[in-house]
């Protein structure tokens, strides 16, 4: 609230214009986006007068300040995750004929309100290795990853963990 505007709410308060302290958030219209639901105001007994007694208020710093919490802010206003769709189908990797990788993706479906869980990363790289080309060509070129595992021109590598760049990525080909 700004100033001008706190004193105005105050001085309403004093003259009974403003509905009672047990009025929900809802009714007060004190639902503000983003509030920390963490932060915990112990002094609402101070703030909202005898009647109540002491109960906690979950509110966000600025209405910490203002004194304008409400006990049932988290059933009124409840914290609201991220929800995301499925994964996509993986990408074909990248580059043929040389290790690289494949993307998968997916989007924000619902973003998370009031304080709600972050969402997940929206994209996952995992390794692959393809012997044909995008045009359907054999490569020429072996790679020694799939020498060792067969003499023959094609090989399947299940599954093997690299780091790259501080990320652990899933590395799977089939050549």
């Amino acid at each position: 609230m700004a100033h001008s505007a706190l004193l105005a709410w105050a001085w309403a308060l004093a003259l009974g214009a403003v509905p009672g302290a047990q009025a929900g958030c809802a009714e007060l219209g004190r639902c503000c986006p983003g509030r920390d639901l963490t932060c915990v105001f112990r002094d609402w007994a101070e703030a909202a007068g005898p009647s109540l007694g002491t109960q906690l208020c979950y509110c966000d710093q600025e209405c910490i300040t203002a004194r304008d919490c409400c006990p049932d802010y988290t059933s009124v206003c409840p914290a609201v995750t991220c929800v995301v769709s499925e994964w996509s189908s993986w990408s074909r990797c990248i580059e043929p004929c040389t290790i690289s990788f494949r993307v998968r993706r997916r989007r924000v479906l619902r973003e998370p309100r009031n304080g709600g869980g972050r969402c997940p990363p929206l994209e996952e790289r995992a390794g692959c290795v393809e012997y044909w080309s995008h045009q359907g060509v054999e490569c020429q070129q072996a790679l020694s990853e799939c020498q060792k595992w067969a003499k023959e021109a094609r090989c399947k590598v299940e599954s093997f963990l690299r780091l790259e760049a501080g990320e652990t990525f899933k590395y799977q080909s089939g050549c």
